[in-house]
């Protein structure tokens, strides 16, 4: 007798490399991954803006806002998000891989811990496996908290 096929809830998700750290984003939020445009910046802010589409994007360089340099890296990728009513983008040092996780095995990141770390854009994490086998903590990111905490700039985008 076969036994009957469990179907298990995931999440489809975007991971990508922010210097040692791996992120994540829900995938239904990603529009679009292209090579790193040219981006503006003045001094050594984290925000940028850059030209998509016939359409001016706020850039957030997480690497900046992490670390607090600029990246080594001038190549790379853009990952454009779309939340309900903006459109951005981030960067990431390597080409972005997706992955389907259950979603039993996201978990929640301690909210003492959140609020104090530099990374309080992120408020779940979970394991992944990327193509080279490697295993690493990837940290879910929230587009609204990342927003929320530049509110400056949510009203340019």
């Amino acid at each position: 007798m076969l036994a009957a096929k469990v179907k298990v809830a995931t999440l489809k998700v975007l991971v990508f490399r922010v210097g040692t750290l791996y992120l994540a984003l829900r995938l239904e939020g990603v529009k679009k991954v292209t090579p790193m445009p040219n981006i503006l910046k003045s001094g050594d802010k984290f925000l940028g803006i850059t030209q998509l589409e016939g359409e001016e994007v706020i850039v957030f360089d997480l690497y900046q806002k992490i670390y607090g340099r600029p990246a080594e890296e001038s190549q790379g990728f853009l990952v454009t998000v779309q939340t309900n009513q903006n459109r951005y983008g981030i960067t990431a040092a390597i080409l972005p891989i997706m992955r389907d996780i259950p979603l039993s095995e996201f978990r929640a990141i301690p909210a003492d811990y959140r609020d104090r770390d530099t990374l309080g854009i992120a408020d779940q994490m979970v394991e992944v496996t990327l193509d080279n086998k490697a295993v690493v903590t990837a940290f879910l990111l929230d587009p609204e908290q990342l927003l929320a905490a530049h509110s400056g700039c949510a009203a340019i985008a």
